[in-house]
């Protein structure tokens, strides 16, 4: 019971996103001040304040499950440790610096 509620928490923020990206997408290309086109300004801005809101939310879920599956004993460390792995790989600066020493 407990897991299909995350599925379905997941999958939510995870479509609520792809929704924003492809508002992005389709963004008009004329749209070059707000009182030109209103709506689209309107709704990059209403997915800005959404991607930020499912961001924060899934940080919290990842720090939750961090701390579901870390020692007690460990303390902070583990949490921390993990957290930092986790940040590596969202890093686009990290990816960019791996791809340049393998070229």
């Amino acid at each position: 019971m407990i897991a299909e509620k995350r599925k379905l928490f997941f999958s939510f923020l995870f479509y609520l996103r792809l929704l924003c990206a492809m508002q992005v997408y389709y963004f008009p290309s004329g749209a070059s001040s707000l009182l030109s086109h209103p709506k689209p300004f309107l709704m990059l801005a209403v997915c800005g304040l959404l991607t930020s809101f499912t961001s924060t939310l899934m940080f919290t879920a990842m720090g939750s499950f961090f701390n579901r599956i870390s020692d007690p004993g460990m303390g902070g460390a583990y949490l921390t440790l993990l957290n930092t792995i986790a940040n590596m790989g969202e890093s686009p600066v990290f990816n960019v610096s791996r791809m340049r020493w393998r070229l």
